[in-house]
Formats: structure tokens, C-alpha cells, sequence
């Protein structure tokens, strides 16, 4: 039968693909989908131009000081995060850092990285990303690899992917444990950190609203149990009329 509903005794029931149809609208309805947005960015471009980017300098002990650098010759395309080397003889770092933009929102930050140094002491400079207060963590120790051929250090590099919530903040810093310049003239000793591929995928988080989201679900289990009643209803019908039928037909049918 190609009718949208089906009749019996002026009772009207209601097609699974309707019920179906209502279900699928209620949780569309009560549930927001994971959507994707148009405020991601390639390069340090848009939101993440290097302008909204913030250099501070810091020390582990109070009479640490540092002179690190942003090198943003090759912006947008990479920037470079330039650790200290000021001969204090005490731990000091360079800390770049953005604040993400937007809100209710989340952020898939990828960003592949390289890391060299100039020191010749093994260990001394460190690279790290940091989330809010976090703990940083560690994506390179300079492990002291040179092309002395070239007379140029051999980069340590990486790819990295971290999600942060609107709000949040990501940080890349630069440490020298020994913050000096080592013998060799050739050589200033601070360490490298370069950020390329900087890339921002930015989407609407999947969350379900308890009020709406119940309220409807609600209403469909109604729906449901309504229908599961008329059904029940038309099978007692239909068992009466059978009953009812005449099991024999009339003599005067028969001829």
C-alpha cells in the first residue's frame, strides 16, 4: 500500500518511517553535532599573526635574566623562537606565547618543529610547548650533532598535534640551563626553535542539552507508546472480525 498512513476502523497509525523520521529530528534537535568552523588559520596569519603572539623572559632563580629573540624573518611561514645566551651563568628561557581565540569552540593545533643550538655543551639548551600552567613539555635536548664539514648544527625535528579549548593558552619556550657562550668564537651557544607548518582546525565541540535534549526524547517515547497502543488495538480488532465471520457459506450460495 503506497498511502503515507494506514487506516482501519477510523483509527490512524502512524508508518515506522514517520516515527522514524521524528526520532531522527528530536536528537538533531536536543544533540549538537561536531561542526566545523571557518576560523582556523595556516601560516601565523589571521588570529594567529605574529602580532597577537606575546614575548616574555624569565629565570629559574629571581637574578636570572634573558635576552632571547623572535626572529620573524620567514613570517608567515615560520617564525623562530631564539633562546638566551646574556653569560649569567644561571637558567634563564624565552617564552612566546598566544592566548586561543573564540569561545565554546576547540582547537586542533598542529605545527611541525626543528630545533638546533649553537653551544657546544650537550644538553644545555632545550626546547618545550606548554599549555596553560602546565608542565612543559620537552620537545627537544640538544644533542650536540654538528655537519662540522658545513660548519652548520644538524636540526633535531618533529611534528606535533595538541587540542586546546578556547581560552586556553599555548606557549613555546627556549631554555638554557648554563646561559653562556662556550669557548669556540664560531659559536654563541643559544638555542633554536623553529615553528613551521603552523596549522588551526577549529570546531564546535559535540555537547548534549539536558533540557531540550529530554524534552524531546521524551516526547518521542510518547509517541511511541501511543502507536504501540493503536497497534495493539487494531490486532484485537481484527481477532474480533475473524471471529465474527461466518465459517460456513449459505446453502443457497453453494449452487
Amino acid at each position: 500500500m503506497n498511502q503515507s498512513f494506514i487506516r482501519f476502523s477510523n483509527i490512524t497509525i502512524i508508518p515506522k518511517s514517520t516515527l522514524l523520521c521524528l526520532i531522527s529530528t528530536g536528537l538533531m534537535w536536543g544533540v549538537n553535532l561536531l561542526i566545523a568552523s571557518s576560523a582556523g588559520a595556516l601560516g601565523f596569519t589571521g588570529a594567529y599573526d605574529q602580532n597577537n603572539w606575546t614575548a616574555t623572559y624569565g629565570g629559574l632563580l629571581a637574578t636570572d635574566t634573558s635576552d632571547g629573540y623572535i626572529d620573524a624573518y620567514f613570517a608567515p611561514d615560520a617564525i623562530t623562537v631564539s633562546g638566551p645566551v646574556n653569560q649569567t651563568g644561571g637558567s634563564s628561557y624565552i617564552d612566546w606565547y598566544i592566548t586561543m581565540p573564540g569561545s565554546g569552540v576547540v582547537h586542533s593545533v598542529s605545527f611541525a618543529w626543528s630545533f638546533t643550538s649553537d653551544d657546544l655543551t650537550i644538553n644545555d639548551d632545550k626546547a618545550y610547548y606548554i599549555i596553560n600552567n602546565n608542565a612543559p613539555v620537552l620537545l627537544a635536548s640538544w644533542d650536540g650533532q654538528f655537519d662540522y664539514g658545513q660548519g652548520i648544527p644538524i636540526p633535531m625535528t618533529g611534528n606535533k598535534t595538541v587540542v586546546l579549548a578556547a581560552g586556553n593558552k599555548l606557549t613555546f619556550r627556549v631554555l638554557s640551563v648554563q646561559n653562556r657562550v662556550d669557548n669556540d668564537p664560531d659559536y654563541d651557544g643559544r638555542g633554536y626553535l623553529a615553528i613551521s607548518n603552523f596549522d588551526v582546525q577549529t570546531s564546535i565541540p559535540f555537547a548534549f542539552n539536558p533540557t531540550s535534549g529530554v524534552f524531546y526524547l521524551g516526547t518521542l517515547w510518547g509517541i511511541h507508546q501511543w502507536r504501540k497502543k493503536q497497534q495493539n488495538h487494531k490486532t484485537k480488532l481484527t481477532s474480533n472480525l475473524s471471529q465474527n465471520l461466518p465459517t460456513k457459506l449459505p446453502t443457497n450460495l453453494t449452487h
